[in-house]
């Protein structure tokens, strides 16, 4: 069966807690923080809209912010290949 997970989405979402999606490294995250009463978000990603630079993690994220994400990705695989190599001489 093919995996419907959206990328840069945790796999599991916590509908109690703020809907905004968070940069977590370059992985994609979900803010852990709870939601305002009668809000999608918490205060600070409400504020002015602040959870439209990651988008929300139940939607799509933003073109410009996906392409940091795939950015970030081909590092994150680097460094952890490195680290790899590096311990098989330990």
């Amino acid at each position: 069966m093919a995996s419907t997970r959206k990328p840069f989405t945790p796999e599991e979402i916590e509908w109690t807690l703020c809907l905004a999606r968070t940069w977590n490294a370059g992985r994609g995250g979900q803010c852990l923080r709870h939601r305002r009463d009668g809000s999608d978000f918490c205060a600070m990603h409400g504020a002015g809209d602040k959870w439209m630079v990651h988008g929300r993690v139940d939607g799509n994220v933003p073109e410009k912010k996906l392409r940091e994400f795939e950015a970030a990705t081909p590092a994150r695989k680097r460094r952890r290949s490195e680290t790899c190599e590096a311990s098989a001489f330990l």
